[in-house]
């Protein structure tokens, strides 16, 4: 089966990249969520948090975005990638 992996507009990236499979918890920044990816179909575990570029808070958010992806420990989930929707 082919699976068309470029957004539309009416369909997110998100959407479109990946297969929500369930929740898997929720903190003071998000939900995360265990998600396959269509396209090498590893599971991923999807932190979404709802942001307002103004509000102060998406600057702590982006803040740690930045740490995540240059950390590299064992004992660390590792980072991919980031995008706002």
């Amino acid at each position: 089966m082919t699976r068309n992996i470029q957004p539309n507009e009416q369909q997110s990236r998100y959407e479109c990249e990946f297969r929500e499979i369930r929740k898997l918890g929720e903190g003071g920044f998000g939900s995360v969520f265990l998600a396959k990816n269509l396209l090498d179909y590893n599971n991923n575990a999807v932190k979404k948090i709802k942001l307002n570029v103004a509000d102060p808070f998406s600057r702590k958010v982006r803040k740690e975005v930045i740490l995540l992806s240059s950390l590299n420990h064992p004992n660390i989930v590792r980072y991919y990638q980031s995008w706002i929707e």
